[in-house]
């Protein structure tokens, strides 16, 4: 049992092993090239009327099975070890959406293989490999979730922008949804309003040909067609202004109800819209975690060496340390006063700003008290330094207390003793 605890206990650590996420990614993305190269090649053989491409496509349909099949199995493998090493968490834990999603990618990939291998064996085709294609789109979306998901902190250095970008659009599919929403609202009533007048027009005219309404009924004739429309109109599928000749046959009010929309959508709803996803995308990239803690790991290592070097122009006689008067002289000029003064560090007091950075009480502050001091002293007072600084004083008050005690009762001991 102790064997077999260890070796579940390795497959779990190399499972979410940074290795074996780059191996993992490293069979989507040639997954994702095996696709567009198999898609090409189908293509081309579509295209080509030759008996020889004929003969080229059975070869390659063989080889691209058998690499179909060893992508599946290896997915296979790698769903299977996830839901080993999760457990009940593989459907509860905040990837879930992600969990399900490759389920559903995986069994489609793996029943493609065998309707594959089925229609090579029996010689015939057959409609579900074409049904079943369909889904092949949905293995590329895989790649999606291995750059907003990697761990490894070369490649999120790497594909930061990207990892950025992507991870803002997949944190906005919930405010997408609710545009959709509200656009529909909005497009159904005016669509319900044009169509009305429409129909109300044909029934009034009876004696109108076909030819002459055809451009009405195209557009306007129901519901679906004008909420189609209307969107085009907004979206610049077509240009808004055929629409409005084609509401020319009705009364002025639908062609001011049609400007009215299009302004409407254009000005305000569109750009509402956009407002929403732009500060959807603007939270969910301050969310995440790792590139936050990235970002702030190179500021503070910019901001060290941009101190080091501040520092060296400081020591002019290379001592390797700053005293007072060094301090003091270089310190009153405006461009590193205004320098410093960037970084939230207030240089008014020199004094002050010096006592607080030699730590040791030397007289002299070296490299490492300087950068440390101007990091810790960079910016505003923290609601950590708060809370620290009002331990100190609650401390620094329950002693002082303490010490008033002990002294007010040696006192009257002393009272009690001298009069005894």
């Amino acid at each position: 049992m102790a064997v077999l605890e260890a070796s579940q206990s390795r497959l779990q650590n190399w499972a979410k092993s940074t290795s074996y996420e780059l191996l993992n990614a490293a069979f989507i993305v040639f997954n994702v090239v095996f696709i567009i190269m198999e898609t090409d090649l189908r293509a081309k053989f579509v295209a080509s009327t030759s008996p020889s491409g004929y003969e080229d496509d059975e070869k390659d349909k063989i080889y691209f099975v058998l690499g179909s099949s060893v992508f599946g199995a290896v997915f296979v493998l790698d769903l299977l070890l996830r839901i080993h090493v999760e457990r009940s968490q593989f459907l509860k834990s905040r990837e879930k959406g992600w969990n399900v999603f490759d389920i559903v990618v995986v069994s489609t990939a793996v029943v493609e293989v065998i309707v594959q291998w089925y229609e090579l064996s029996s010689g015939t085709t057959s409609h579900a490999t074409a049904f079943l294609r369909k889904f092949s789109m949905l293995r590329i979306v895989r790649l999606l979730r291995v750059i907003s998901h990697t761990r490894a902190v070369r490649v999120i250095r790497f594909i930061r922008e990207l990892r950025l970008m992507v991870f803002s659009l997949t944190g906005t599919l919930k405010s997408l949804t609710w545009a959709i929403v509200l656009m529909v609202i909005i497009l159904l009533v005016f669509g319900v309003f044009f169509t009305d007048g429409v129909v109300t027009h044909l029934v009034q005219n009876p004696s109108l040909s076909t030819n002459t309404t055809e451009d009405l009924r195209l557009h306007f004739g129901t519901l679906s067609q004008a909420t189609v429309s209307l969107y085009m109109a907004m979206s610049g599928g077509e240009d808004w202004g055929n629409l409005f000749r084609v509401l020319q046959p009705l009364p002025r009010e639908y062609q001011g109800a049609f400007l009215v929309f299009i302004t409407f959508a254009i000005l305000a709803l569109l750009n509402v819209v956009t407002a929403v996803f732009v500060e959807a995308a603007m939270q969910v990239s301050q969310n995440d975690k790792q590139l936050v803690v990235m970002e702030e790991m190179e500021s503070k290592g910019e901001f060290i060496a941009m101190m080091q070097q501040v520092f060296e122009e400081l020591d002019t006689n290379d001592s390797g340390a700053l005293s007072l008067e060094e301090f003091e002289k270089h310190i009153e000029d405006e461009k590193l006063t205004a320098f410093l003064s960037s970084f939230g560090l207030d240089v008014g007091e020199v004094r002050t700003l010096f006592t607080l950075l030699d730590v040791d009480r030397t007289g002299e502050v070296d490299l490492e008290e300087f950068v440390s001091g101007c990091l810790r002293l960079k910016g505003g007072a923290k609601s950590l330094d708060m809370a620290i600084l009002k331990y100190q004083v609650e401390f620094i008050l329950h002693n002082i207390q303490d010490s008033g005690k002990k002294i007010d009762d040696l006192i009257n001991r002393g009272s009690f003793e001298a009069g005894a």
